[in-house]
């Protein structure tokens, strides 16, 4: 194993994925790559015409790079090689997309813990990957 995929969203709930992303890290030798994805393609109702219209704000790459920078930070002083970046797009296709492109060894993504009706409402993005990933994926919960 050479590559390890990290994507965060900035969550506190997700700190066990980096402890885990550290320890096979430095197990195997392993690069990390931290990512995040913005989605900047919301879309905005505009009155009674059913028309909607995209738009992106340039707000989005900030928060992102604010995500990175404090992910990264969690790797100082450990030892272990720290590569990042920032996508934009589905938040799922974009891991799977990235992993494939980049040919990491395996994801590790957490899990926010979403209850059987919202995740089948909503969709997880965790389970997304775990379903259409080409490489295996730790999922922390």
């Amino acid at each position: 194993m050479k590559r390890i995929l990290l994507p965060v969203d900035g969550s506190e709930s997700c700190q066990k994925s980096f402890e885990t992303a550290k320890d096979l890290a430095l197990k195997f030798d392993a690069e990390v790559i931290v990512l995040t994805v913005t989605t900047p393609y919301e879309q905005i109702f505009h009155g009674p015409s059913n028309a909607y219209q995209s738009f992106h704000d340039e707000n989005y790459h900030a928060l992102a790079e604010r995500i990175i920078s404090t992910a990264i930070g969690k790797f100082n002083d450990t030892g272990v090689k720290v590569k990042s970046a920032i996508e934009d797009g589905y938040i799922g296709l974009s891991i799977i997309d990235y992993a494939e492109k980049e040919e990491v060894d395996l994801i590790i993504m957490c899990t926010h813990g979403m209850s059987g009706l919202k995740r089948f409402t909503l969709g997880s993005v965790t389970h997304k990957v775990v379903m259409h990933a080409t490489v295996p994926v730790l999922v922390i919960r």
